[in-house]
């Protein structure tokens, strides 16, 4: 059987290998595994992947004689950097990569950005395994081919099978494990093949398929050219899951300089919003540059002052629907999950919201999701006193309007990539209430800008705006000039 693309060949030739054949992928030699005509179905870890059923690919169970197998070794700890794992330990079951903070799809995709150039074999195997699995080589998995055909091609089995051997893994366990993973790999290449062929004759598969490849290449400008803050990024995501004070020495340095010229840049809409600190940070995840830098100096930010965990949770966390940016992968996955993008099909038959099924997820870090959405408090600022690395922030004691009950519109806010739609909120109760007398103690480090005459609104004691008679004067903890 020949399979041809113009990226792509895959020749399957049967001879002695790993199973039952030896497969040729782009010019590699590789065992065939089991059958891809069998029917039997998912039957080890991480069978209740995201991943399309339908196909027949067996993958492997733990289990075997002769040396240790996958479950003999030590789970990933989420209190160091994932870039630590040792290249095994990157092959994970839904349950692991779940605990670990990486939820289905989403998740794979942003694992394996963090993971970067750590990434192993078989951490790129586990992700083509949760991105593709055993989704039928037909058409209407186009999306899933742009977001890890890539992946597919760069998988080298024989190095995936001497990190088997170099964590111990040995007997009927990695030969299944290897088998499997042949499979795999060459399923989707059959995949790929079919989308690559029909991205030629339908407008709407080409489209697909050139919004991955200009987004990789966006990534990959960006990359050369920012190398900064993506060393930050994962400096600081590395220090936030270890979680020890000297990982954020001098971050505020490196890191600040570039979000305060991302604060100043931005037209900000104000809104009287019940989640004013997702609602500000949201208007920064779009775009790249302001994602990134956001990532990097709010994990800081979370580090050196607990008040700040919920801004690092606003930007850090994410499900399906919403922007969360990690590298190339995830940058694929929002551009082509993004309500502008409308490609058109010639074949009737298919609906881009078909295409999207199953791209459900979430990526969470390591601090309270709760944080992000604590009530807002605040009010108009009679007396800023600092003290050190604490200043205290004096109100005035009088009425303040404020919205006591919200109620649904029928204007969308956004989309989810499953197709869900979220509603815009609109006040329809309003009553003057006395403002918070108390005072709020914020860190100083949040404080500049911040000063008596003003009206500020807090969460969890971090400053998310401060205005003037409507007129921003600080966004989250930056001065705007």
């Amino acid at each position: 059987m020949n399979l041809t693309s113009s990226s792509m060949l895959l020749t399957l030739a049967v001879t002695s290998g790993f199973g039952c054949g030896l497969i040729k992928i782009n010019g590699k030699s590789y065992g065939s595994g089991p059958s891809l005509t069998s029917t039997s179905g998912p039957t080890g870890a991480d069978s209740s992947d995201a991943s399309p059923a339908g196909s027949s690919i067996s993958l492997p169970s733990t289990g075997g004689a002769g040396g240790k197998t996958l479950a003999d070794l030590p789970v990933p700890s989420d209190q160091v950097p994932v870039t630590s794992w040792m290249p095994a330990q990157q092959y994970l079951d839904v349950e692991t990569r779940s605990g670990l903070g990486f939820h289905g799809l989403v998740g794979s995709l942003a694992l394996a950005d963090e993971l970067g150039a750590k990434l192993s074999h078989l951490g790129r195997i586990s992700l083509v395994k949760a991105c593709i699995g055993r989704a039928e080589p037909e058409v209407r998995y186009a999306i899933r081919w742009a977001l890890c055909g890539d992946d597919v091609r760069a998988v080298d089995l024989a190095s995936a099978d001497a990190e088997l051997r170099a964590a111990g893994i040995g007997g009927e366990a990695r030969k299944e494990l290897m088998d499997a993973s042949t499979a795999l790999v060459a399923n989707a290449m059959k995949l790929g093949a079919v989308v690559e062929l029909a991205a030629k004759d339908d407008p709407g598969i080409a489209a697909i398929l050139a919004v991955g490849k200009a987004a990789r290449a966006e990534w990959k400008d960006y990359a050369s050219t920012h190398p900064d803050v993506i060393a930050n990024v994962r400096a600081m995501q590395g220090a936030a899951r270890v979680g020890k004070a000297k990982g954020f020495v001098g971050c505020a340095e490196k890191t600040r300089p570039a979000f305060e010229k991302v604060v100043r840049a931005k037209k900000f809409i104000n809104n009287d919003h019940r989640d004013p600190l997702v609602y500000y940070v949201g208007q920064l995840r779009a775009d790249l540059d302001s994602h990134l830098v956001t990532l990097a100096y709010a994990a800081c930010a979370a580090g050196l002052d607990e008040s700040a965990q919920g801004f690092y949770a606003a930007i850090g966390n994410g499900e399906t629907g919403e922007v969360v940016l990690r590298g190339e992968r995830s940058l694929v996955y929002a551009k082509l999950t993004a309500p502008s993008f409308k490609p058109k099909f010639d074949d009737r038959k298919l609906s881009l919201s078909d295409l999207r099924g199953g791209f459900d997820g979430a990526v969470m870090v390591p601090v309270s999701a709760q944080l992000a959405i604590q009530t807002p408090s605040g009010g108009d600022i009679a007396k800023v006193t600092q003290n050190g690395e604490k200043t205290t922030l004096t109100f005035k004691g009088e009425q303040v309007e404020k919205c006591l009950e919200w109620r649904e519109t029928n204007k969308i806010d956004s989309v989810r990539g499953n197709g869900d739609v979220r509603y815009q909120q609109e006040c329809v109760r309003r009553e003057w209430v006395p403002s918070q007398t108390d005072n709020a103690e914020i860190s100083t480090m949040f404080a500049a800008g911040i000063a008596p005459g003003m009206t500020v609104v807090t969460v969890n004691n971090f400053p998310v705006a401060a205005w003037t008679t409507k007129k921003s004067r600080t966004v989250l903890g930056v001065a705007l000039k």
